[in-house]
């Protein structure tokens, strides 16, 4: 590949880690004036219409998946898109778009926990090291680095609810295994958003008629196409363009670039300062994500995703 290609895969791998980082300051400024079902059932209904051209125009009439066969994107749609973002959208209420990205960016080594566990996948002692050393950051994160909250538990509850949307996200990536055996992941993605969406209006829609839709600020409405548009559907396309033409080892290190633009974004767009416990917090994650993904046979399969394992 030409350095001119190699440069504009990479130039798109960084701007979808930069929209992932992006979303969790959005997240935060959204949920100022809208519930969390509301604004994670617009997020995903915009964002189905973006991905549903992109599969059509893509791949024509292999697009149609008979009812018969959406379990698995059903499962998919329930975990990765519907509770994932209510844990999500909930969690930036109360925690900083730092601590959330930090946490999230765990994803992987709770995804191999996860698939040793449910699927008696053999986790090796290089990937429990790299458990132990991420679920290490993420105690480090969520105790703001004291000792006194951790061992009294005093944890803030938007921390922990934004580690229940890790656990959702974990699942969804497992689900992606089985799906990514049948569907392209830009097929399976996009159905996964559509019946995300159907399945979060269900629990919007009493919001619908008690929301304010006149006194909006323009942020709100701003950051809710982003991340529908942006950090949901270009981003997805520019990841598995990458994946695509990089392939999925190269295109993961980019994966770790998104807690860095989530703190700065969140430094420079909502003043939100990066303390020690953020730094130290953020090496033992990503450090533990280094070792439970190294030196391991590359997998056959794609994986189901609207972005990377540790994106929101």
């Amino acid at each position: 590949m030409r350095n001119s290609s190699l440069l504009r895969i990479y130039g798109k791998l960084i701007i979808s880690a930069g929209c992932w980082g992006g979303a969790f300051v959005a997240a935060k400024i959204v949920v100022q004036q809208l519930p969390p079902t509301l604004a994670a059932a617009l997020r995903f209904t915009l964002a189905f219409s973006v991905l549903l051209v992109a599969l059509i125009i893509k791949e024509g009439k292999k697009a149609w998946v008979p009812p018969r066969d959406w379990a698995l994107l059903i499962a998919a749609a329930l975990t990765g898109i519907a509770l994932y973002n209510i844990f999500f959208f909930t969690g930036m209420i109360y925690t900083s778009p730092i601590n959330g990205s930090l946490i999230v960016s765990s994803g992987p080594v709770m995804t191999t926990l996860i698939s040793g566990l449910l699927f008696k996948e053999r986790i090796t002692g290089r990937q429990s090291l790299g458990l132990f050393l991420s679920l290490g950051g993420v105690a480090v994160i969520i105790s703001q680095g004291s000792w006194s909250i951790l061992k009294e538990l005093a944890f803030n509850k938007g921390d922990l609810i934004i580690a229940g949307a890790l656990f959702c996200w974990s699942l969804y990536t497992v689900i992606g295994k089985a799906t990514g055996q049948r569907w392209s992941s830009l097929l399976a993605t996009t159905y996964a958003c559509g019946l995300g969406a159907v399945i979060l209006w269900i629990f919007a829609w009493p919001h619908v008629h008690t929301t304010q839709w006149q006194n909006l600020e323009p942020p709100v409405i701003v950051a809710v196409i982003f991340m529908a548009v942006f950090a949901s559907a270009i981003a997805f396309v520019f990841w598995y363009d990458g994946v695509r033409q990089v392939g999925a080892g190269r295109t993961s290190a980019f994966q770790n670039l998104v807690p860095v633009f989530s703190a700065v974004s969140a430094n420079l767009i909502l003043g939100d300062r990066i303390f020690p416990f953020h730094a130290i917090g953020a090496v033992l994650i990503l450090y533990g994500v280094y070792l439970a993904n190294s030196k391991q046979k590359p997998q056959p399969v794609q994986t189901l995703a609207c972005s990377p394992k540790n994106a929101p």
